[in-house]
């Protein structure tokens, strides 16, 4: 009987392992370095003038087939005047959206992709936007 107490002890204390683990480092975290604290005033500069060091990323959906040059070009420009640097493209395909004209990796939808880019470069030569990854995804949604 002795024995099933110690096993059932044991199966304790590796399983509260990792929580211990995660509250010894949550509170290492949270103690005080050399530095002084950020004034209210530091935290809202650093909200409003993001440094180019930081990646900003969204998922940046296509649907449906329906883009644009000129459309991808003002997403762009928007995305970059909010401190966007960096997208995820998804081409979705929605059931309850018509489709569009230009297929996923057809020659004008390669068209619409790099005149994009390249406009955008055009416009901000000293930055740049990183396409991350591109997918396509068919998805009937109901």
């Amino acid at each position: 009987m002795e024995r099933i107490k110690k096993v059932n002890h044991s199966r304790l204390i590796i399983k509260a392992i990792p929580l211990l683990f995660i509250i010894v480092m949550a509170l290492y975290g949270c103690r005080k370095s050399g530095t002084s604290e950020p004034s209210f005033a530091d935290i809202e500069n650093g909200f409003r003038n993001i440094p180019d060091t930081v990646q900003t990323s969204i998922y940046w959906y296509w649907l449906s087939d329906n883009i644009s040059k000129e459309g991808v070009v003002k997403d762009l420009e928007a995305m970059k005047s909010v401190g966007i640097n960096r997208a995820f493209i998804g081409n979705i395909g929605l059931s309850d959206l018509p489709s569009g004209k230009v297929k996923i990796f057809t020659d004008e939808w390669w068209d619409i992709l790099h005149t994009a880019l390249k406009s955008y470069r055009t416009k901000y030569p000293d930055r740049y936007f990183q396409l991350a990854r591109l997918e396509s995804v068919r998805r009937t949604m109901d």
